[in-house]
């Protein structure tokens, strides 16, 4: 196998909005979730598709009680 100058930051899962829309989010460290989300507003090519956010965890205390999907991904998010 030949070697990559690419380094895996995280990995995303496809999920769907209350409203239907399809996004991707994942975990970047223990404190920091990803969201990659599709630029709605675009109204010219030279605009972006997609628009990458990072956003904080909520704290196991704040949140009820820790991540209940198991996968250490972002099921479960509601955005």
């Amino acid at each position: 196998m030949a070697e990559s100058n690419l380094v895996e930051m995280c990995a995303l899962w496809k999920q769907e909005s209350k409203s239907g829309d399809t996004y991707l989010s994942g975990s970047l460290n223990k404190n920091t979730k990803v969201l990659v989300l599709k630029n709605n507003f675009k109204s010219k090519d030279s605009e972006p598709d997609y628009r990458v956010y990072f956003a904080p965890k909520p704290r196991d205390n704040e949140s009820g009680g820790g991540d209940s999907g198991g996968s250490g991904g972002g099921g479960g998010d509601t955005f």
